[in-house]
């Protein structure tokens, strides 16, 4: 039995709770390659762009929060401040995805 690539388990939470959250109302994109939109970027802390009223939040979705390094957090806060969106890590606890602000 072969072991599943480490990036279509991270691929698998991003879809999952990117579904997620279009039931509960949001509008939201994969950033495909975590590039948020920056291919040339050398830190891609955005995974999932999502927005509901007014509201817009740059998504890091990880296996588990301590997984972040500082760097990461400290890129996905300043883009955050430069376009008006909500810093967050998203992580699962059992079944349960937990979204973390990282203001």
């Amino acid at each position: 039995m072969t072991k599943t690539p480490s990036y279509v388990l991270g691929r698998a939470r991003e879809h999952s709770l990117r579904y997620k959250l279009i039931r509960e109302g949001w509008f939201c994109i994969r950033c495909q390659g975590s590039a948020g939109g920056m291919p040339s970027a050398n830190i891609k802390p955005v995974d999932l762009i999502a927005v509901r009223k007014g509201a817009v939040s740059f998504i890091q979705v990880s296996k588990r929060l301590n997984d972040i390094s500082d760097e990461e957090r400290k890129e996905l806060r300043r883009l955050g401040r430069k376009y008006g969106a909500r810093p967050v890590i998203a992580y699962k606890i059992g079944n349960d995805w937990m979204m973390k602000s990282i203001r």
